[in-house]
């Protein structure tokens, strides 16, 4: 997973001409779900971060751990419950020597499956010092390509995904914009996942 953010204005000091850097950081994660009974299982990420900037020499690398549940309702078999704690244990080391631990965020959701087609989704977000957030969307899948669309708290999002399958390998693709109001920097996501 990668994100980048060009053409920000830094200054040293107040009244220095600005320059300008370009922002990128990413994650390469590795998950495992195991099912503990037919309609409940448990999940666990470790995750490798990275952040880095150009005409700057102040990058950062770092490590977390998040865990999740899973579970469907056998009355409700359509409707999947989630939660998870991410950041249980992690930090960020700068190549300053500082280190910034990770914000930690318990995620509480839903995914209701319409149809083998079409899933609505929402979940609420609750960190540390961070005012709680609700995210929601709905996707519409066709053979091996799916399209979404939703929001982040205030801000649209859409995307779209594909899939090859080899075996019992699946290789997936996934690409989300999110646009933002403020007229800041719109954000795109790019996710490249392995599943076996």
């Amino acid at each position: 997973m990668m994100q980048e953010i060009k053409a920000i204005e830094a200054r040293q000091n107040e009244f220095d001409l600005p320059s300008i850097i370009n922002s990128r950081e990413g994650a390469v994660l590795l998950s495992y779900g195991y099912p503990l009974a037919r309609n409940f299982a448990l999940g666990a990420t470790v995750k490798y971060l990275f952040h880095t900037f150009t005409n700057l020499s102040d990058n950062a690398r770092g490590y977390g751990l998040d865990l999740g549940v899973l579970g469907n309702l056998p009355a409700f078999p359509r409707l999947t419950l989630g939660a998870s704690a991410q950041n249980v244990v992690g930090q960020v080391r700068w190549s300053t020597g500082r280190k910034d631990p990770l914000l930690f965020i318990g995620k509480v959701g839903f995914a209701y499956r319409f149809s083998p087609r079409l899933m609505v989704t929402s979940d609420l977000d609750i960190g540390d010092s961070l005012p709680a957030t609700i995210h929601g969307g709905a996707e519409f899948g066709y053979s091996n390509v799916r399209l979404m669309a939703g929001f982040n708290q205030d801000h649209p999002t859409f995307g779209f995904g594909a899939m090859a399958r080899a075996s019992s390998v699946v290789l997936r693709l996934d690409y989300a914009f999110e646009l933002d109001p403020k007229g800041l920097n719109d954000v795109n996501r790019f996710s490249l996942s392995l599943v076996f």
